[in-house]
């Protein structure tokens, strides 16, 4: 993950050089989505839904636990679409960098994907007696952390 943290930090710092040094006749517009989570059509086997983000959407309710806060402030694949076509228009100042994340300060708590399983999805939470395997073992703990300390999780 530090890899691909260390290559969105380049690509930035690039072209705000290449931007500086050659000024160039066209303007660019920088879209920095925070978390981004939704479908994604590649995935087509239960291995493949618990990768990327998605784990950190499912990981609770999967058992998995995260050695640190997660950002609390995802946004949805489609709206990060929709912002790349939008950031097309005229009337979208250039040589800007806009941040993309959800618009509720107080953010995701990631751990709310336990009680919401449990409510909506009983027959499906915890280990089934019958059989050794477990549809979903619950218990995992992904931590929200806010950029907002009123809105911090205690």
């Amino acid at each position: 993950m530090e890899a691909y943290w260390a290559s969105k930090a380049l690509a930035r710092s690039t072209v705000q050089e290449f931007v500086k040094k050659h000024n160039p006749h066209f303007d660019y517009v920088a879209l920095l989505p925070s978390v981004v989570i939704g479908p994604d059509p590649r995935a087509t086997s239960s291995k493949d839904i618990v990768e990327g983000t998605r784990a950190m959407v499912l990981g609770p309710i999967l058992g998995n636990v995260s050695p640190y806060p997660m950002v609390g402030v995802p946004i949805h694949v489609s709206d990060v679409a929709k912002a790349h076509v939008a950031a097309l228009q005229p009337s979208v100042p250039g040589n800007a960098e806009y941040i993309l994340s959800s618009d509720c300060p107080e953010g995701v708590e990631w751990n709310a994907a336990l009680s919401i399983a449990k409510e909506h999805f009983p027959e499906d939470c915890g280990y089934v007696a019958a059989s050794p395997s477990f549809l979903s073992p619950l218990g995992g703990n992904f931590p929200a952390t806010s950029f907002y300390p009123q809105y911090a999780a205690s």
